[in-house]
């Protein structure tokens, strides 16, 4: 059940980034869409984020979820696996995320030589869908 406030759409919008792994889960499933099934499971979240706690990966997909920014495939195969992917409110937030990139590479400090030449996977996937729309 969610619980944002209603006084203002950025108390929307923070649900949305506020929560920590939210960022990260969006970007997985933005790289996500290369993949033939334009998905992810959870088992393939988790790998691409080793570090989340299984509890949390959980409430997060759940809370993504609810405010409508991912769907939640069910796998008819066996054994049973949810895939998740980005619908079109969550692909919406690509072009933004692209800008907020490119605001990070002006302010931020980075070390990762692939990410400040702008070919870091997530630089490229960002781009991709950009370019396509």
């Amino acid at each position: 059940m969610l619980n944002i406030r209603d006084d203002c759409v950025l108390w929307f919008v923070e649900a949305v980034f506020g929560e920590k792994w939210n960022l990260q889960l969006i970007i997985e499933l933005i790289n996500a869409r290369i993949n033939p099934e334009n998905s992810l499971s959870y088992t393939e979240l988790q790998s691409f984020l080793p570090e989340i706690n299984t509890r949390v990966l959980s409430k997060r997909l759940t809370h993504l979820t609810e405010l409508g920014v991912i769907d939640t495939i069910d796998n008819t195969e066996k054994p049973r696996k949810k895939r998740y992917k980005l619908n079109s409110k969550g692909e919406e937030l690509i072009p933004i995320l692209e800008q907020i990139r490119i605001w990070g590479l002006k302010y931020g400090v980075c070390k990762n030589e692939k990410c400040l030449r702008g070919i870091c996977r997530h630089a490229i996937s960002l781009r991709s869908f950009i370019s396509e729309s």
